[in-house]
């Protein structure tokens, strides 16, 4: 597949919170914008910075079996030069149907989480998740391990202080969703399984501990605390009659943060509600933000105890026909109030946020895709990086 690559800088001077008109495609306040291209649907699933200031992001492109075959989604792993230049562009192309999840920092280089699909046998599908040692290019120089027949978690990766790791998946062959902690050359430490929820994140606070966030249902979640060698603490539920769903967790000094969606009674709107849970388990606070027909991204945590997340918002035209999304970006404080909102994509377009964030200098990066509003099967890998302030 030949890839076609377009690249836009926007190097800008205010701070300001609303939409302005700016010069070239896709202008968005505060912030430098790179889009990806290819000829079909390319998206983004992970952000690292880099410790020279680049930024390593992975995700998928859409190639081609051949002339009468459809497509298949390769790996694709992209470096960003501080100032917005697209330096080094990788497509897996061994792997027949997958995606590059995330990428974590060794000490001689990224690694890239590849989840890659195959069929051994008749319809049936399975998935291996594979660790790979990589050049900083994205290149591969070795594998650190791989997870046979598993579905992984959402953000599944966590690199702990020890430099070891911890993975989220469930086995295809029981479902029952557990957390892996292997160690660098990918042996097995401990498993701990979750019981009577389905796995959607692992996170380690600053005292080294972990928490496991685990969808119950509907309307319910739960939290768990184990101890780094994998030992329980305690595990909390939380929830109200309200439906609502947990997507995403965060550290938060020795505890966490979950974003999620509750829905509004008697009307098919959601809300997005951040809620701030302590180290004992307590809630702190809850907070709501924008409501609508919505869903929420990855949610990160800043270096002066705010966080910010993501969401796109799908609007219908009169006759309900085409969908038009609309994506944002929030930077909250620590008490979760408000402190900007930014636009991601261009104005008017179908744009959703994917994955967002933070350098240590206090930027935030948000990663998605932007499409015209007619089809969502050609759409641009998108990056967009806003100032701190």
């Amino acid at each position: 597949m030949r890839l076609v690559l377009l690249v836009l800088l926007s190097l800008l001077l205010s701070g300001t919170a609303c939409d302005s008109a700016g010069p070239g495609i896709g202008w968005a306040p505060a912030g430098v914008e790179v889009r990806y291209q290819s000829l079909h649907l390319d998206g983004a699933s992970g952000i690292t910075p880099l410790p020279n200031g680049d930024l390593l992001v992975v995700g998928s492109t859409e190639g081609q079996r051949g002339p009468l075959d459809g497509r298949l989604t390769l790996p694709l792993i992209l470096r960003i030069e501080p100032d917005g230049i697209l330096a080094d562009t990788t497509v897996y192309r061994h792997v027949r149907d997958g995606t590059a999840v995330q990428a974590v920092l060794l000490e001689d280089g990224p690694a890239v989480l590849v989840e890659k699909q195959r069929q051994p046998e008749g319809d049936s599908t399975v998935t291996n998740a594979v660790l790979h040692r990589t050049s900083p290019s994205g290149e591969r120089t070795g594998t650190l391990f791989e997870l046979h027949d598993t579905d992984l978690a959402r953000h599944p990766l966590v690199q702990t202080t020890d430099g070891h790791f911890l993975v989220g998946r469930s086995p295809i062959w029981d479902r029952r969703p557990d957390l892996v902690k292997l160690d660098r050359d990918g042996t097995r430490r401990w498993t701990y399984a979750l019981s009577d929820a389905d796995l959607v994140q692992a996170v380690e606070a600053s005292n080294g501990d972990l928490f496991a966030l685990g969808a119950q249902d509907d309307r319910q979640y739960t939290l768990t605390r184990l101890s780094p060698a994998g030992d329980p603490r305690w595990q909390r539920t939380y929830g109200t009659d309200t439906l609502r769903e947990a997507e995403r967790l965060a550290a938060v000094g020795e505890g966490v943060a979950v974003l999620g969606t509750r829905s509004v009674p008697e009307t098919t709107k959601e809300t997005v509600v951040l809620t701030r849970v302590g180290a004992d388990g307590q809630v702190m606070w809850e907070r709501t933000y924008a409501e609508g027909e919505l869903s929420v991204s990855s949610l990160t945590t800043l270096s002066d105890g705010g966080m910010a997340f993501g969401y796109s918002v799908r609007y219908k035209e009169k006759n309900d026909w085409p969908h038009d999304t609309r994506a944002s970006v929030l930077r909250v404080g620590p008490e979760g109030t408000v402190q900007w909102q930014r636009r991601f994509g261009p104005r008017m377009k179908d744009n959703h946020v994917s994955v967002v964030e933070a350098r240590p200098n206090g930027n935030v990066v948000a990663a998605g895709s932007t499409g015209p509003l007619d089809t969502r099967r050609r759409a641009d890998l998108l990056v967009v990086e806003y100032r701190a302030d």
